[in-house]
């Protein structure tokens, strides 16, 4: 079922998300990015009951959501070196972003995660209409949703996941496909070959793991700014340090950032 879109007045929506954020009295412990998104691509945080366009390298955490319009659309969220990524048609939230974890859920559409740390302690969560998906080592996932026959498919194409479904859980081992409906047993069979999708993600790893985009990044929020000072003291890269939405945030390149009016953290993604 796609979902209906509500078309606002850009400077009202933003004056109104400034109030709401006014009134938090502690920002958030962490928060993702926006760094790559085409097509119309919608944001909408939990405090404001309105859907408005969504802002590249904009600061995402608990509650907020994104939908991709079903017309060529993607995006893509960095936590760190950790991507997700969104096909064109995704319902997504981040259902709880905080130092240990990280819970999100989709219902419509497909994303990938591409996971390449995963710290002692913390915990990546993927949760759907049939399922959730627990992902348990480092490596590349893929999670489909189809609400029009309320099925879901979760690919492991490197790694080791978990799926609860139907009361009950199991393993999904690298190159698997399980197939979830509500009426039936799991199906695991010999992962899906790739698709236009993967191969934009394939795209992606070019870029994100390109030499310029390994050096520090910090999407997170940047409890010591000058620890990051001190790093390009030592190292010769530049740094960026700015807020948004009332987080410090920050990063270390070896090229000049686009800023462009905003905190602009475009490490090759």
């Amino acid at each position: 079922m796609k979902m209906t879109v509500r078309q606002v007045v850009p400077l009202a929506f933003a004056l109104a998300l400034a109030g709401t954020l006014s009134a938090q009295d502690d920002p958030p412990s962490r928060v993702a990015r926006l760094s790559y998104m085409t097509g119309q691509v919608s944001f909408e945080p939990p405090t404001v009951n309105e859907w408005g366009p969504a802002t590249l390298n904009y600061p995402l955490t608990t509650g907020d959501n994104l939908y991709t319009d079903v017309n060529a659309s993607r995006a893509v969220l960095r936590l760190s070196r950790n991507s997700i990524r969104l096909a064109p048609g995704t319902n997504f939230q981040f259902v709880n972003l905080s130092d240990q974890v990280t819970q999100m859920s989709i219902n419509s559409g497909a994303l990938i995660v591409k996971l390449r740390n995963l710290w002692d302690g913390e915990s990546w969560e993927v949760d759907t209409p049939n399922g959730a998906v627990t992902l348990l080592r480092t490596g590349e996932y893929r999670i489909d949703t189809d609400p029009n026959r309320n099925a879901t498919m979760v690919t492991v194409r490197s790694g080791d996941a978990e799926v609860t479904s139907n009361n009950q859980s199991f393993p999904v081992h690298a190159r698997q496909t399980v197939y979830l409906d509500p009426n039936g047993q799991p199906n695991i069979a010999d992962m899906n070959p790739p698709d236009d999708f993967d191969q934009f993600g394939y795209s992606r790893d070019r870029i994100e793991d390109a030499p310029a985009a390994l050096c520090f990044s910090v999407c997170d929020r940047v409890r010591r700014p000058g620890r990051l000072r001190h790093l390009a003291a030592q190292s010769g890269l530049r740094v960026h340090v700015g807020t948004a939405r009332g987080i410090w945030m920050g990063a270390l390149s070896q090229r000049p950032l686009g800023l462009g009016g905003t905190v602009g953290l475009d490490m090759g993604g």
